[in-house]
């Protein structure tokens, strides 16, 4: 992937949402706030394998607890998953996964913070709130290669 310049404004949690196409499902991403970034998150959701760890959020007016499960849930690679239990125990609370859950639920960076990538403990998808529910978060581990169309 080549350099791209930076933006001077990071995404935001507090701007206007616009849809960006996932196959028959959309997503709502701030992407006029993305510039240039929005080639990356086209690429990703192709199906290529692209990283968005230098996508800077503006968490001003997010939750503490909220900030540390998003920043934890960056760390999660494509192709890979982890359930609200796991993320629990790494925040250092193996108690607080349906708090975990709760704050994935309220993500404003859908993608940027790959919610879609943190199942429940029994392996199942859990919910999603970007449009399309479960559908889109399936279809987006798909893309990643987190899952085969044959274990749905």
């Amino acid at each position: 992937m080549t350099a791209r310049p930076e933006s001077p404004t990071p995404f935001s949690a507090t701007h206007d949402f616009v849809g960006i196409g996932l196959g028959p499902f959309n997503l709502g991403l701030a992407l006029s706030e993305l510039g240039d970034r929005e080639g990356g998150m086209t690429a990703l959701l192709r199906g290529e394998r692209v990283s968005l760890d230098d996508v800077a959020l503006d968490m001003e007016g997010v939750q503490p607890f909220h900030r540390r499960v998003f920043e934890l849930a960056r760390t999660i690679p494509a192709g890979r998953t982890s359930t609200y239990g796991e993320l629990a125990t790494r925040l250092g609370d193996p108690g607080s996964a349906r708090a975990v859950g709760e704050a994935l639920g309220r993500n404003p960076f859908p993608i940027v913070v790959p919610c879609h990538r943190v199942l429940a403990a029994t392996g199942k998808l859990g919910g999603f709130s970007a449009h399309g529910g479960a559908t889109t978060k399936r279809r987006m581990l798909i893309i990643e290669g987190a899952l085969l169309e044959l274990e749905l």
